[in-house]
């Protein structure tokens, strides 16, 4: 059990959607403070250093 077979999988896909849950949430708090991504700097940002 744990880090082995099915019951390892499902911990770790639920630890990765709470990890998400609460980069969501952070996100959702900066756009509430700062404001929404201006529209076009995620593209010029990537085309700096593509992925």
């Amino acid at each position: 059990m744990g880090d082995r077979g099915l019951s390892g999988f499902v911990a770790r896909a639920v630890e990765h959607e709470l990890e998400r849950d609460l980069l969501d949430e952070y996100l959702d708090e900066l756009d509430a403070e700062f404001g929404p991504t201006p529209e076009g700097l995620i593209e010029s940002v990537d085309d700096l250093w593509p992925s």
